[in-house]
Parts: structure tokens; sequence; C-alpha cells
């Protein structure tokens, strides 16, 4: 059931799904009643918590965008519960893409970029892998919103990751800017400095990666 109220919630339409499904999938996320403890302690209820997750941002969608915006700090609350579930992360990381267009400009800004950046500086490889090449549609949309603030942060934000210590953080700019390619006038004004100068990178697996 966990796996598809997304499902049910586009079959149902926007109204039913925020009268009558909303309140299940809280409950599937954070119910702490007593009869699941044993259950809990035998991981069922984290594989029916992956299992709702897995499918939040394809529910999100199915709901009338004024409903969307009054449940967005789920996602956000999700996130911080799970800090040492990094198999909630690499499922809420793959979907980005989604989230990113789906709700307005400022809460975009506001929730879904904080948690985007925060899971492409994951301490898990297949989480920022996962994040990095999910952050196109996030650019994309704070890049033309209009708004100067929402531009500059995105683009400061991924061009930070191009001068951290760390390799690996390294390779997630080269993950994040890849599809920015296509769009050769946004890339050259933008990300090009960065670019060129990790092809100098003392790290080999950068230089490979930037290959």
């Amino acid at each position: 059931m966990a796996c598809s109220l997304h499902e049910v919630a586009r079959i149902i339409g926007p109204e039913a799904a925020k009268n009558d499904l909303f309140p299940v999938i809280n409950k599937l996320l954070h119910d702490k009643s007593d009869i699941l403890i044993f259950i809990q302690k035998l991981f069922l209820d984290s594989r029916v918590k992956k299992g709702t997750i897995k499918n939040m941002a394809k529910f999100y969608e199915a709901l009338h965008p004024t409903v969307r915006e009054q449940y967005v700090d789920v996602f956000l609350e999700i996130q911080t519960q799970n800090q040492f579930n990094w198999r909630i992360r690499e499922v809420i990381s793959q979907q980005m893409d989604v989230l990113s267009v789906i709700f307005s400009d400022d809460t975009t800004f506001r929730i879904i970029l904080p948690i985007c950046f925060s899971l492409c500086r994951d301490d898990i490889s297949i989480v920022r892998k996962t994040a990095s090449k999910n952050i196109y549609q996030l650019f994309m949309k704070m890049y033309n919103s209009g708004n100067p603030l929402y531009k500059m942060t995105v683009v400061e934000n991924i061009k930070a990751f191009a001068v951290l210590p760390k390799y690996s953080y390294r390779q997630v700019f080269l993950s994040m800017i890849e599809p920015l390619i296509q769009h050769m006038e946004i890339f050259e004004e933008n990300f090009i400095d960065e670019f060129i100068e990790i092809g100098n990178d003392k790290t080999p697996n950068v230089r490979i990666s930037l290959a």
C-alpha cells in the first residue's frame, strides 16, 4: 500500500487525496504506536517508510498546488529524521528532479534547494552521485526564475563545489554541470573558469571525471 499511494492519489484526484490520503501517508511516516514496536525492531517499519518515501514526489504531484505547498515541510522533516539512514536519503535524492519543478519558486528556494545541496554533500557516495545528477531541473528553475537572488544562490552553490578540499566534492561539481554544457551560453557565463581550472586538478580521479 505504501508503494502505491501516489497512484491512488492520481486516480481519485487532488481534493480526495488531500482529505483521505495525506493523513494515511503521515501515519506511515510517523507512526510510533506500541503495536508497531516489535515490527520496527525487525525493520519492517523502515521498509514501509522507504516504500512511502519512494513515491512521495509523485504523490505530491497529484495534489492540488495550494495543498502541495502546505505539506512541503514533510520532506525536510524526513531528511532530518533519517540522517543516519543513507538509503532513505538516496530515495529522496532520486526524486529531486521532480521536486524541483512541482513547487513554487519561493518554496523551491526555501525548502528544496537546501535539501538538494545537502544531499550533494552527503557522506555516502551514491547519495551524492544521485543528487548531483538530478540537480539540473533545480538549476534551470532558479536560474530562469527572474529573481536575481535565486539565480545567484544556485550558481554560487554549484561553483562552491569546484574549490572544496575533498576531491569527491569536485567530482560532484562536474556531475552537476555536465547537463549544462548543452546550454553553452549559460555554461560559459557561469562555470567555464572552474571547469578549466579542474583540468589541472591534482587528483587523477577528478581529471578522469572531467575527461
